[in-house]
């Protein structure tokens, strides 16, 4: 029973909806998601959709959900590019 308190109380579905909120965030924003983590990927794009022109999304080949693992260099590649960007 203590788990199942713990998800309840602490779980992404306790967390409030701050999706409304995002456009306010002034500041550069990258999103990643491994391009093979479907979910991610969606959720991913929302996101970067729902805080607008500070916002921008990128895929790494080849990885999953542990994309900055799976692909380190492509990873590190992605921000490095976007960090001499912003």
């Amino acid at each position: 029973m203590f788990p199942t308190k713990i998800a309840r109380a602490a779980g992404t579905g306790a967390e409030p909806d701050v999706w409304t909120d995002l456009g306010r965030i002034g500041q550069p924003l990258l999103v990643l998601a491994g391009a093979d983590d479907a979910k991610f990927v969606a959720i991913g794009r929302r996101l970067a959709a729902a805080v607008g022109a500070n916002a921008r999304f990128e895929t790494v080949a080849a990885a999953g959900h542990a994309a900055h693992l799976e692909q380190p260099a492509a990873f590190v590649a992605i921000v490095r590019a976007w960090l001499g960007g912003t």
